[in-house]
């Protein structure tokens, strides 16, 4: 009899620790337990330590403007949609050939170097004439806008005016003429050549992912919203004790029910 109260005793002794020992491994989180979402160099869902931030931040590139990265209009080194550094822009801008006026065009009337329309010094009379420069067509005639050099309204590098004769480039297509959009080094409205596009394209740093971005959830050395590296989750180590705790007590309470028991046998 007394052998078999010892073998219930130990039995029960037995099955106390092995509780407790699972206990001491909590449910989710832990010691150095990963949790459900993030992880050890997850990077939180905004802001964090290297992470990339929606808009603005460390080294982010921003959504326009900012350090390096091509905003969306102006800026940098990027060809803005109108003005901006060496951008042929729609009118005016840094080297820009102006509509009218401005350096080496020929302006519609006066100006530097300018054919104007009658009369003056080395002017071009409208029409005949030996070296004259006649209104339209013609060997190596100045049309009435444009120019030599001038950059049109729109298109491009040498582009000749909307009508012309001999050397003159037609208004699209044609020898050296840049069309009115895309073409040779001409930097066009949106996409073409050299142009940083509107959005995404060459070194331009996309709203979210792409490039070198990190995104909006994942990534870096950052620590994640919840859980983390070493971090201990809410209900873990502590309810882990209290519960181990309370199996202590029920483990030696059925203890000593089964010594009483074994008395009666």
């Amino acid at each position: 009899m007394k052998f078999l109260k010892l073998i219930i005793i130990a039995a029960l002794f037995l099955n106390v620790l092995c509780s407790e020992r699972g206990d001491a491994q909590p449910k989710s989180g832990g010691g150095d337990a990963q949790p459900k979402s993030g992880g050890g160099d997850a990077q939180p869902k905004s802001g964090g330590g290297d992470a990339q931030p929606k808009s603005g931040g460390g080294d982010a590139q921003p959504k326009s403007g900012g350090g390096d990265a091509q905003p969306k209009s102006g800026g940098g080194d990027a060809q803005p949609k109108s003005g901006g550094g060496d951008a042929q822009p729609k009118s005016g801008g840094g080297d820009a050939q102006p509509k009218s006026g401005g350096g080496d065009a020929q302006p519609k009337s006066g100006g530097g170097d300018a054919q104007p329309k009658s009369g003056g010094g080395d002017a071009q009379p409208k029409s005949g004439g030996g070296d004259a420069q006649p209104k339209s067509g013609g060997g190596d005639a100045q049309p009435k806008s444009g120019g030599g050099d001038a950059q049109p309204k729109s298109g491009g590098g040498d582009a000749q005016p909307k009508s012309g004769g001999g050397d003159a480039q037609p208004k699209s297509g044609g020898g050296d003429a840049q069309p009115k959009s895309g073409g040779g080094d001409a930097q066009p409205k949106s996409g073409g050549g050299d142009a940083q596009p509107k959005s995404g394209g060459g070194d331009a740093q996309p709203k979210s992912g792409g490039g070198d971005a990190q995104p909006k959830s994942g990534g870096g050395d950052a620590q994640p919203k919840s859980g983390g590296g070493d971090a201990q989750p809410k209900s873990g180590s502590t309810g882990g004790a209290q519960r181990s705790f309370s199996h202590w007590i029920a483990g030696w309470f059925l203890v000593l029910l089964a010594v009483k028991a074994s008395d009666h046998f």
